[in-house]
């Protein structure tokens, strides 16, 4: 007798024992948003994520509370799932959804009805949502868990579980971080200036990079610095003319190189254009200096400047001083004859 109680104990405890290790120890189950990243839907068309649940053991019930930014999504509906549905085939008791679009928020759940649970991995609700501007919006389980968002066993306890929101954004990426100032243009105004007088000298600048830039612009006579500028805060994209005057009292009667540079900027993609040059000839300021151009030569081209320039003074559109070969103010014939008078000679 005693040997028949002690086998039907152990038989008992045979049978019972796996459910006790089942309930004990079942690992944390996880609710989440599938998918989890929804990209690029533009405004007016709609999406559809899955709430889930995975690796849930003895689920009795369930309820959701799901955020959102209401000014990016408005919610259309709340479902049961028609397909892998954690309660297909069983009685229960459905509610009605709970949806807010001032808010942002829904509410939804189901219980089952009588006895029975279900475990495994399964879904729990589709929701549809219609996109209503251009941004980004949290699709996230409400905190803390156990409160508006939980799971039940089939003692209606709160069970244990981890969660995974989602995220929406049809916002485009941010600009990539460039940084690119470029000198655009050099000009002078007179490139054949005589020794002391005024020289008018215009650079351009363009912001090529993606954010507002404050930089430098120096301009030099060959390596000598005549005087920096600074840009504030140029707007990406755009562009700005800066206008430097130089007197050339301490320049050589010569040919000089006047250079005009950005500088300052960190890590400028592109130095390559950060600079540029033209040459420019400082000429006496006393005799005739016949070689109009400075090319060490009297020929048709020094010829065809005064030519160009005849009949003007200084402040008329066509005025050039280096044209004006007796220094008078004026260019008339008396600097075409000198021109002409030296016309094939080789300066020294």
């Amino acid at each position: 007798m005693k040997k028949t109680y002690c086998s039907l104990l152990l038989m008992v405890f045979v049978l019972v024992f796996p459910v006790m290790i089942t309930k004990g120890f079942a690992q944390t189950s996880t609710m989440f948003v599938d998918p989890p990243n929804i990209q690029n839907i533009t405004v007016g068309n709609t999406f559809v994520v899955t709430l889930k649940v995975e690796n849930v053991q003895h689920l009795y019930g369930w309820q959701i509370q799901l955020l959102w930014d209401p000014s990016i999504l408005a919610c259309q509906k709340a479902e049961y799932p028609t397909t892998d549905y954690v309660f297909a085939g069983n009685i229960t008791v459905p509610v009605t959804p709970v949806i807010d679009n001032v808010t942002g928020m829904l509410k939804f759940g189901s219980s089952l009805l009588g006895v029975g649970s279900f475990s495994g991995s399964g879904s729990m609700a589709t929701v549809t949502f219609e996109v209503v501007a251009t941004g980004s919006s949290p699709l996230n389980f409400s905190l803390p868990y156990g409160e508006d968002t939980f799971l039940l066993d089939e003692d209606l306890n709160v069970m244990p579980s981890t969660l995974q929101n989602g995220f929406f954004t049809n916002a485009p990426p941010p600009p990539q971080e460039r940084h690119d100032v470029a000198v655009t243009g050099l000009s002078i105004l007179n490139d054949h200036p005589k020794q002391g007088q005024n020289v008018t000298i215009t650079v351009g600048v363009k912001n090529n990079g993606t954010f507002p830039e404050t930089f430098n612009v120096q301009l030099t006579n060959d390596t000598i610095v005549i005087d920096t500028q600074t840009v504030t805060a140029l707007v990406s994209g755009t562009d700005t003319t800066l206008t430097f005057a130089w007197n050339t009292s301490a320049a050589t009667i010569d040919r000089h190189t006047i250079t005009a540079t950005a500088t300052g900027v960190p890590s400028d993609a592109d130095p390559t254009n950060n600079a540029a040059s033209m040459t420019l000839t400082v000429v006496s300021p006393t005799g005739p200096n016949t070689d109009v151009n400075g090319d060490g030569k009297v020929d048709i081209k020094d010829v065809a400047r005064v030519g160009l320039a005849l009949g003007t003074h200084e402040g008329d559109s066509r005025w050039n001083p280096a044209a004006d070969v007796n220094g008078d103010g004026f260019i008339n014939i008396i600097d075409v004859a000198r021109v002409c008078r030296d016309f094939g000679r080789i300066m020294t």
